[in-house]
């Protein structure tokens, strides 16, 4: 793996993942719409506790939204307040929200009572994706067209205090592995720090826009792309192997 960032200052579609051992057959899972009621498109939700989450969209120029729901997800609570779409939405260890979106727009709350506190990053990109390992353990990427990436650690601190850092390539999945083993993944790339997000390292895989990123144990990872392309590691990201390649002539492309 190598280094990839440039110089900068310091710093709702639902699927399951079904077992590939098993051949029993698995009960239907009933579903039941619940979207909120506004016209808009729904990008990302994050689940507090069992009760407690938000939901975040929008329109890409012109609102950002937020719904609440205090009861699971059956009844829902809409606000705008954003004035561009809101791409990603988390929760730290101790519940604070997190929420990101067009032209590197940043929001937090504390508390399901008071209003979102606003932020933007020095640099507009857009935020895609955010992650919390604990309270002290944060991270969120983006980037815009392709290009321009960007990584803003957020664990511990306020938006108004965090750094960034940038890189050549858009950025739209990020998980962690372990307290402080961070993954990466974008447009043809691949990344993972070993030290909290202060520096990365690339993969050396490309050939699909990596669109999601997870680690179901600190060694093993996949991630999926726009073509349908399945990667999979089992070394914590030392290196990664084509469990499916999207590119091929003779796989059609599955997003």
């Amino acid at each position: 793996m190598t280094n990839i960032l440039k110089n900068s200052p310091k710093i709702v579609t639902l699927f399951f993942l079904l077992s590939a051992c098993s051949k029993e057959k698995i009960a239907n899972i009933v579903w039941q719409q619940v979207s909120p009621k506004a016209n808009v498109a729904w990008r990302d939700v994050g689940f507090r506790n069992d009760s407690v989450a938000y939901a975040v969209g929008g329109t890409n120029w012109n609102i950002g939204m937020a719904a609440q729901t205090t009861d699971g997800g059956r009844t829902w609570r809409t606000d705008s307040v954003a004035e561009k779409q809101l791409r990603a939405v988390t929760f730290d260890a101790d519940g604070k929200a997190y929420a990101g979106g067009i032209d590197g727009y940043l929001l937090d709350k504390t508390d399901a009572a008071n209003p979102w506190n606003f932020y933007r990053q020095q640099h507009w990109e857009s935020i895609t994706d955010m992650v919390f390992y604990d309270a002290e353990h944060g991270v969120a990427v983006g980037g815009i067209a392709y290009q321009n990436g960007v990584i803003l650690p957020i664990a511990g601190k306020n938006f108004a205090q965090i750094g960034y850092q940038l890189l050549l390539n858009e950025l739209a999945g990020v998980c962690y592995s372990d307290a402080n083993t961070v993954h990466a993944v974008g447009y043809g790339i691949v990344i993972r720090s070993k030290d909290d997000g202060s520096t990365w390292q690339r993969a050396d895989i490309d050939g699909d826009f990596f669109r999601a990123v997870h680690f179901p144990t600190p060694q093993v990872g996949y991630a999926v792309g726009s073509s349908g392309t399945i990667i999979k590691t089992t070394n914590g990201g030392d290196s990664w192997n084509k469990i499916r390649n999207g590119a091929r002539y003779s796989v059609s492309d599955v997003p």
